[in-house]
């Protein structure tokens, strides 16, 4: 377990750092262009216009070259820049509209910065592709912040130890409630964003556009991945206002009662003494390459034999499932003396 949490921090900070990297590639070009709405403007001319083609071994992908003079101030400038995103794409349409609709030898708009007349764009603002790029980093910037989260709530484990393992408890009237939920609800509202952006990419890239969807479809796209992910977080906080996932401990009943987790349909309640102790069991699964993953479920066992164990959650945290374990023991009584 030990060689895994290594590789786990060591994978998180190459993770984090690739997708922070692609991170400012598409960002400091997206912002360049929006910027570049606000320069001066100049009557330029095209000198030359091509699509140009590159292959990799894995494809051949498609940009523009476009050069062109203008004068500002009564000097002459020559640029190259059609847009700041220099990238290519598989999707060669984008490429063949730009270099037709500047021809050689035609007028064209040239925008540049007033405080350095060099710094010229033919294409500015932003375009459908900036808004698709920042969809498609979506998915990988989630799974960042999830590495960021485990490696925090470990620190917060080392500085501190949580009461019952980081399990969200209220106790009010001598009844204790104890959130069962693995994700809080903005949890849910961003991991539902990721899921909506990642099956966005396929719907936008094969039925509307490719790479270079038009502004009106991507921003379409965003609104309602954002309103998903919003309405996620809402129905979220509306169950655990209802106290769905809540177990709770009522010390005036010594009774327990369950929450509607782990495909429980309805609460059951049991009193403290049917309860002989609760303990964590591992579960393993393999995906079709033989790579194992593991959850943790904090499981009740009766005191009857001939009574079901009573799963209460599933887990990726086994701490966390073990130090729940071991408060929830702790308040049941001396009676809970089963082995995890």
């Amino acid at each position: 377990m030990k060689k895994a949490g290594v590789f786990l921090v060591v994978f998180g900070l190459f993770w984090s750092g690739m997708t922070l990297l692609f991170d400012g590639l598409t960002i400091v070009p997206a912002v360049r262009q929006a910027l570049a709405q606000r320069f001066a403007t100049a009557q330029g001319t095209v000198l030359s216009s091509e699509v140009t083609h590159h292959d990799d071994g894995d494809g051949t992908t498609h940009g523009v070259r476009i050069t062109y003079s203008y004068s500002v101030g009564g000097r002459e400038y020559t640029g190259d820049r059609f847009r700041y995103d220099k990238s290519s794409s598989t999707d060669s349409a984008w490429a063949h509209r730009a270099v037709a609709e500047h021809p050689v030898g035609s007028t064209t708009t040239v925008y540049y910065d007033p405080l350095s007349p060099a710094n010229a764009v033919l294409s500015p603002g932003l375009q459908g592709s900036d808004l698709f790029m920042a969809l498609f980093m979506t998915p990988f910037n989630v799974v960042m912040l999830g590495f960021w989260w485990v490696g925090w709530n470990r620190l917060m484990r080392r500085w501190r130890k949580p009461i019952a393992g980081g399990v969200k408890v209220r106790t009010a009237l001598r009844q204790t409630r104890a959130r069962m939920t693995e994700f809080s609800p903005l949890a849910s509202g961003i991991v539902t964003v990721a899921l909506l952006a990642f099956l966005s990419i396929f719907v936008i890239c094969f039925g509307f556009g490719g790479f270079h969807p038009s502004l009106r479809v991507v921003s379409v796209t965003w609104g309602i991945i954002l309103i998903g992910g919003v309405a996620m977080w809402i129905w979220s906080w509306i169950n655990i206002l209802k106290g769905k996932y809540d177990l709770v401990l009522d010390e005036m009943k010594s009774s327990i009662q369950l929450p509607l987790t782990c495909g429980r349909k309805t609460r059951k309640t049991f009193a403290f003494t049917e309860v002989h102790g609760c303990f964590v069991e591992t579960i393993e699964k393999r995906d079709s390459e033989g790579s194992a993953s593991y959850t943790y479920v904090p499981t009740l066992r009766m005191a009857a034999s001939d009574v079901p164990l009573e799963k209460l959650a599933e887990w990726h945290d086994g701490d966390r499932a073990r130090e729940f374990v071991a408060w929830l023991n702790a308040k049941l009584g001396p009676r809970t003396s089963v082995q995890t």
